[in-house]
């Protein structure tokens, strides 16, 4: 029998570090196929940790220190968006993040707080593009999490979320 840091090895290896890589793809997902990527992790949790049916899955992730799929779309969409505000590059992506700031003269808390202005959706499908989804993502932070410059200081951050 494999122990439980071999298997945890293995699942991370071979499951996880392929679903990490795909996550800026896998992110606009509907939620059905983001729940059926759910269970197959959920699985590997309880396959590591060799839990029955009955045990929460929140205390299964809490164990072996795992996000839920949903808190790695998020955590990974804020981390790539973080590079863009960083290097200003892909210029295409770039240039159509507008500060909050920029579109009124008025001093708001809004305007203070390094937030972006939303694109308006005219689809539902709008609403599951990367900008749609970093900037709603990146808005909701709060003010001390945008503040940060180092990127390992802010993937630390987002993650303890």
């Amino acid at each position: 029998a494999m122990s439980h840091e071999i298997c945890k090895m293995v699942v991370c290896a071979l499951v996880l570090s392929v679903a990490q890589y795909c996550l800026p793809v896998l992110a606009n997902m509907s939620e059905s196929n983001t729940g059926k990527l759910q269970v197959a992790q959920n699985r590997a949790c309880r396959l590591i940790l060799k839990c029955s049916l009955d045990t929460p899955v929140k205390h299964m992730h809490s164990d072996l220190g795992w996000l839920t799929i949903r808190e790695r779309f998020a955590t990974s969409t804020l981390n790539m968006f973080f590079r863009i505000l960083a290097s200003h590059e892909p210029k295409n992506i770039y240039s159509s993040i507008v500060p909050v700031h920029a579109t009124h003269k008025y001093s708001t808390r809004l305007s203070n707080s390094c937030s972006f202005k939303l694109p308006k959706p005219k689809t539902n499908s709008k609403k599951r593009t990367f900008l749609y989804r970093a900037i709603n993502l990146w808005n909701a932070l709060p003010p001390s999490i945008k503040a940060l410059t180092g990127p390992n200081q802010f993937k630390r951050a987002i993650h303890q979320l």
